[in-house]
């Protein structure tokens, strides 16, 4: 079985890297700078909150805040002390 992410996983892993978050449109959108100075986005559709997000847009999220993959984006969301 894979890994499942949903909006809210997706919002606290942003707020722990310092993201804001706002609404534009039909998205929410979050972007900031990361601790290493690196500028980030990520947008997902408003009617994704409370929801399981499909396995490729989960990818992408990965990809676009810099993890390794979806296994290391769990890792980080599931350990509290975990630093990038």
């Amino acid at each position: 079985m894979g890994v499942t992410f949903t909006f809210n996983d997706i919002k606290k892993i942003c707020q722990r890297l310092g993201l804001a978050i706002r609404e534009s449109g039909s998205n929410h959108v979050m972007e900031g700078t990361d601790p290493e100075g690196n500028f980030l986005r990520v947008s997902v559709h408003w009617k994704a909150d409370g929801r399981n997000l499909a396995k490729g847009t989960v990818s992408q999220i990965a990809k676009d805040l810099g993890f390794k993959d979806v296994a290391d984006m769990r890792d980080y969301l599931q350990n509290k002390k975990r630093r990038r």
